[in-house]
């Protein structure tokens, strides 16, 4: 059992977001140096993604993630979460054309 740092909640061992924050619960230490007021915004953001996601709009959490890795390519958390909502929104996608 993970016990997600941001949120607190506790996350089976094979995840690899937190279930409750979205956060990358892999993701040991932030590798650049930013300020306090650019974390907290890309915090927000973050979060605001994950919220687009888990209400299933799948096209702003794309456009919040894709602006956030645009702005910092390195980050892999953000680049993890938009490739796990591209995937969910070509699933979606594929579902509705099959019914």
């Amino acid at each position: 059992m993970k016990t997600c740092p941001r949120c607190h909640t506790p996350n089976s061992d094979e995840h690899r977001f937190c279930g409750l924050c979205g956060y990358n619960l892999a993701v040991e230490s932030v590798s650049n140096f930013v300020t306090k007021v650019a974390i907290k915004a890309n915090d927000v953001q973050f979060d605001l993604g994950v919220l687009c996601y888990k209400d299933g709009k799948y096209d702003q959490a794309v456009a919040i993630f894709q602006n956030l890795l645009d702005s910092n390519p390195d980050n892999l958390q953000v680049a993890q979460m938009l490739q796990q909502v591209q995937e969910a929104s070509r699933e979606k996608k594929a579902n509705s054309q099959s019914d």
